[in-house]
Order: structure tokens, then sequence, then C-alpha cells
């Protein structure tokens, strides 16, 4: 039998590796998309400590998003990473350790829902050209 910690973890886990796989899913099915989508698992804890879950990452070519465990919703939030950020921070010669804690590297944490996970993969799989005036 769990207790309630373990209750609570195995509910947000499963929050993160469904909002995780069903990004990489979408991603996936872009026929335009030749590249890889890989997804990987690292533990998350919470402010507190009292649960550690798991947190997903979601590698393409052209992008990455972080899935992360939502402690106080019992549920998932992705967001962007800003690669662009973290390579200028790098090339002004920032360690890694400072541009974790002082750079703003993810954008806005999103709930998982059809049009977020859509959106997600479709990062993950198009490169976005800014002169594109459509």
């Amino acid at each position: 039998m769990l207790n309630e910690s373990e209750d609570v973890c195995e509910i947000i886990d499963g929050a993160v590796k469904d909002y995780a796989f069903e990004i990489a899913e979408k991603a996936k099915s872009y026929s335009e998309y030749n590249g890889e989508v890989s997804v990987d698992f690292d533990p998350c804890n919470s402010a507190d400590e009292k649960y550690t879950c798991s947190q997903a990452t979601i590698t393409s070519e052209l992008g990455v998003i972080v899935v992360f465990p939502d402690f106080k919703k019992k549920s998932a939030c992705a967001c962007v990473v800003n690669l662009g950020l973290i390579n200028a921070m790098q090339m002004e010669g920032f360690d890694n350790d400072y541009i974790e804690q002082e750079g703003k590297v993810y954008g806005t944490l999103v709930p998982q829902n059809t049009e977020t996970v859509e959106a997600f993969a479709y990062y993950l799989t198009h490169k976005i050209d800014p002169t594109n005036k459509r």
C-alpha cells in the first residue's frame, strides 16, 4: 500500500509523462520533420523537499521543451527553453550554474491542453522564420 507522498508523486509523475509523451508524439506526427525527438526524465524536488517527482526534457534539433511537475495542483506544466539566451550568456563567459540561477531561460509555464501540445510540437519541428511576412 502506498503512503500519501507516494500517491501524490505517482499522480504527478503520470501527469508529467502524459504531457511529455503527448508533445513528443504530436511532434513526430509532422511528416515534414525528419529529425529526432527525444524525451529524457530527471528527478525534481518540491520546494519543501517533501516530494520528488520526474521532470521531462523534450529535445529536437530545433528546440527544447521542459515539462515540470506542478506540486500544488498535482499536475504538470511545460515551457520553452530559450537556447538563444543560454548560448549568448555562455559566449559572454557565464558558467552554467549562473545561467541556470540568474538567466531567464524558461518561457511561461502553461498547463496541458490541445492548443499547448500542438504549439510545443510545432516549435520542436519547424524553423521559425521572423522574416516570413504572411
